[in-house]
């Protein structure tokens, strides 16, 4: 019996699935709790989530509809310009991923805190403008 078994809406274990997709299956298992999660709570965290996972899949139509939702969405809810971000940095396009880290920076998201060991912005650590940011941060 797993975790799903006995918790199968549990919001905290569906964003730990999301999270650890790093595999095409446990991608799909990821879609399925993303999915789950943002039907239960309109969760803009698990459908940016969604955009990373569908982004490693190599579905990138279906991550840059996401980004383009939670684009429209950013004045409104700046949170969602770190999960713009890290869907655009899977997707290969690190400016546009700094570009909205930074953005973020500026709206005060406490969430950047993680920004410089999160294991998906590993491509962006050689970049002398992620590194500015970082210090900005005090993560560097």
């Amino acid at each position: 019996m797993s975790t799903l078994d006995v918790h199968p809406n549990d919001y905290y274990t569906l964003r730990i699935l999301m999270y650890c997709a790093n595999t095409p299956e446990r991608c799909k298992v990821g879609i399925e709790g993303g999915k789950k999660i943002a039907t239960l709570t309109k969760s803009k965290a698990a459908q940016g989530m969604l955009g990373v996972i569908y982004a490693r899949m190599g579905e990138r139509d279906r991550a840059l509809e996401i980004v383009r939702q939670l684009e429209a969405e950013a004045d409104n809810e700046p949170a969602v310009g770190y999960y713009v971000a890290l869907t655009r940095c899977t997707l290969g396009e690190k400016d546009e991923a700094i570009e909205w880290l930074e953005r973020a920076e500026q709206s005060g998201l406490g969430l950047l805190i993680v920004v410089a060991v999160e294991p998906s912005f590993s491509p962006l650590r050689p970049v002398p403008r992620f590194q500015a940011l970082l210090r900005k941060l005090g993560l560097a």
